[in-house]
C-alpha cells in the first residue's frame, strides 16, 4: 500500500482527543480497538481460503462454477471426475505457485481420463 494512502495515526489520535474533551469521558482502550480495526480496512482484503480462495476466484467466474457446468454432461461421473480434476489445475496454474506443476498434474488427469476413454470405447 503506497504510504500517502495509509491513515494518519496522529490525527487519529487528535480526534479521539477532542472526542473525549467533548463525551467528558476517558474512552482511551475502546479507542485502540477502534484504530486498530481503522488500521485494517486499509489493509489488503484477506482471500476466504476455504470458500472463495483467490487461486479459484481470478476470472470471470469462480473454477468451481466453470467445472460443474463442463462435467454436468458427463457420461461416467468417475471421467466427470478426472475432467474436472485436470480443469481445476488448467484454471489455476497462473495463479498459484508453481505453473509447471499445476499443467503436469492436469496433464496426469487428462491422461488418465483419454486412458479410461480409450478403455470404455474398446468395449
Amino acid at each position: 500500500m503506497h504510504k500517502y494512502n495509509q491513515p494518519n495515526k496522529k490525527r487519529i489520535r487528535k480526534i479521539l482527543e477532542l472526542r473525549d474533551k467533548i463525551q467528558g469521558e476517558n474512552t482511551f482502550d475502546r479507542d485502540n480497538e477502534w484504530v486498530k480495526e481503522y488500521n485494517d480496512c486499509w489493509s489488503e482484503p484477506k482471500s476466504d481460503e476455504v470458500n472463495h480462495p483467490a487461486h479459484y476466484t481470478g476470472g470471470k467466474a469462480e473454477a468451481i462454477d466453470v467445472i460443474e457446468d463442463a462435467i454436468k454432461n458427463a457420461d461416467d461421473p468417475v471421467e466427470g471426475m478426472l475432467q474436472g480434476q485436470a480443469l481445476k489445475y488448467l484454471l489455476r496454474m497462473w495463479l498459484k505457485g508453481s505453473c509447471i506443476q499445476d499443467a503436469k498434474k492436469a496433464q496426469w488427469y487428462i491422461n488418465r481420463l483419454v486412458d479410461k476413454l480409450t478403455a470404455s470405447e474398446e468395449q
